[in-house]
């Protein structure tokens, strides 16, 4: 049980590590390639065939290192996520997660209009994947600590606590029990705590 306590502990650290370093790498990669962290100003300042021709470079960039996301296994998306918690050991992939991070960056460091979200809180929940089999947890754990990481990485995202744990409990679990509501309050306090003092 202490495991599986500082597992909870350790994966709501990491789904903030990850939204910080995230958005980091996004502030100096729009820095090195528009000159500047603010996107409509980078922009507004281009030629008109570099405003368009940019955002179809980094779509380009962004589509290849997806395929090669799609192809390792460990499925996509954060559908992954429902069905390890819902039907699966807990089983998340984290080298498919971190490559659409890196796809998510590209196309958003060249001015393409996605989310930085998905990335975040697909991380959070393969996170808890890793440490629940590191740890060799059993399934049910395992499981849990998926959960308890994808409420880290929604919190840590969005900033909002609560709505990460009513996401969770509602969309990932849709159960409500002490069992879950526990982990999830704490990673996704965690995540968001370190977050707000980072940012």
């Amino acid at each position: 049980m202490a495991r599986y306590g500082a597992a909870v502990v350790l994966v709501g650290i990491l789904g903030a590590a990850f939204a910080i370093a995230f958005r980091l790498l996004l502030h100096h990669g729009l820095g090195l390639i528009l000159g500047t962290g603010d996107v409509l100003e980078g922009f507004a300042a281009l030629p008109w065939y570099a405003r368009l021709l940019l955002p179809a470079a980094g779509g380009a960039v962004a589509a290849a290192i997806s395929m090669l996301a799609v192809r390792s296994p460990g499925g996509h998306g954060v559908a992954v996520i429902l069905e390890s918690v819902a039907l699966g050991r807990g089983q998340i992939r984290l080298p498919a997660v971190l490559l659409k991070a890196l796809a998510s960056l590209a196309a958003l460091c060249t001015g393409g209009s996605i989310g930085r979200e998905g990335s975040i809180i697909q991380f959070g929940g393969g996170a808890g994947s890793l440490l629940g089999r590191w740890l060799q947890l059993p399934a049910r754990e395992t499981r849990m600590l998926v959960a308890a990481g994808t409420g880290a990485g929604f919190a840590a995202a969005y900033n909002t606590p609560f709505a990460a744990v009513l996401f969770v409990v509602e969309i990932v679990t849709g159960v409500l029990g002490i069992d879950i509501l526990v982990p999830v309050a704490l990673a996704t306090a965690i995540a968001t705590s370190l977050t707000r003092l980072a940012i």
